[in-house]
């Protein structure tokens, strides 16, 4: 299956995805008309303290997760997502969502089909990680990590490259 994904995500790469890119995107965060990026999500940007979130009453009760990083759940937005957030050293470093209909700002969405993220996305990469391949996109500092499992995209990930990336390679770090 491993195999099949990097095949998949090399063959659409070099091949120039093949794919209809005047597609109409698909909906953004339901109630923000903002998608996901890499530096944020609706009313969260990575670099934001922990304590403001929880004074705007943005983020759910925290607790510390597998990996040692505070966690917590959005709330209180417009978001339905109720995306994921780490933290570390009090400010977000990164916001996880997986939920069908969820999209980036170029309208990729959770659910999407494989040749959709390199042709919204042509110059990301292909990283590897214990849960397998990624397709990631740096802009500056902070990084969009698209998981795909099969031919479709399972989540997304914004936040700060280092983190993101530690996180997808070895399922730890916050």
């Amino acid at each position: 299956m491993r195999l099949v994904l990097i095949a998949a995500l090399v063959a659409l790469t070099v091949t120039g995805c093949g794919a209809d890119t005047e597609k109409t995107p698909a909906p953004a965060a339901p109630g923000t008309g903002e998608g996901l990026t890499a530096s944020g999500f609706g009313p969260y940007r990575i670099g934001q303290t922990r304590d403001e979130l929880i004074g705007a009453e943005l983020v759910g009760a925290l607790k510390t997760d597998e990996a040692g990083c505070a966690t917590g759940t959005g709330t209180g937005s417009a978001l339905p997502q109720k995306p994921k957030l780490r933290f570390a050293d009090g400010r977000l470093v990164q916001i996880e969502v997986t939920t069908p209909g969820a999209a980036t700002d170029a309208g990729l969405a959770v659910g999407a089909e494989l040749a959709d993220v390199t042709a919204r996305y042509p110059d990301g990469r292909i990283i590897f990680g214990r849960p397998g391949a990624a397709w990631e996109v740096t802009d500056g500092t902070n990084a969009l990590l698209v998981k795909v499992t099969g031919d479709n995209v399972t989540g997304l990930v914004g936040g700060v490259a280092a983190s993101v990336e530690k996180r997808h390679r070895t399922e730890s770090g916050c």
